[in-house]
């Protein structure tokens, strides 16, 4: 989940806007890692 959220911080860095898609890849990537407090926050962040 690191690697995907430093991965998702880059790309918004560069001026790349994320998709729906990405976003839900995110979630669920914490979710998987049983980080619902962060996969919340992506959501609020949507």
């Amino acid at each position: 989940t690191f690697e995907a959220s430093r991965v998702f911080e880059h790309l918004t860095s560069l001026g790349v806007k994320p998709t729906e898609t990405t976003y839900a890849l995110l979630v669920d990537a914490h979710l998987i890692n049983r980080d619902p407090k962060a996969a919340l926050a992506i959501v609020d962040e949507m």
